[in-house]
């Protein structure tokens, strides 16, 4: 529904206000450990499919078919802090890399005294 005459806005609060109430009344009757989303998402499938109100309350009690194994570890070895670091895991330097800045440090500085 789509309308910006006065008369189509309150209707749409009017039916807003209707299923809010309706889904308010299924919750507390039928499924009190849903939320209200949930009923509404529901409802909204089932008046779309044409199912009986049988089928609907049914759906709302429904069993999961699966349940939810947690978040899965990916394998990887965790790392034991370092008596040096009890707080933070820390990677190895790396010896060439320290070398290789301090050779280009001191090649930048070569370039400079000879300019």
């Amino acid at each position: 529904m789509q309308s910006t005459q006065p008369q189509g806005i309150w209707n749409h609060l009017y039916l807003s206000l209707i299923a809010h109430a309706l889904t308010l009344y299924i919750r507390y009757t039928q499924a009190p450990e849903k939320t209200e989303w949930e009923v509404l998402k529901r409802l909204r499938i089932h008046a779309a499919k044409e199912h009986t109100w049988e089928e609907f309350i049914q759906e709302l009690n429904r069993r999961p078919t699966r349940t939810s194994k947690g978040r899965r570890k990916t394998g990887a070895k965790r790392r034991t802090p370092t008596l040096d670091h009890p707080v933070a895991y820390t990677k190895a330097v790396n010896e060439k890399r320290i070398v290789d800045r301090k050779q280009k440090k001191a090649g930048i500085e070569q370039n400079k005294n000879n300019k």
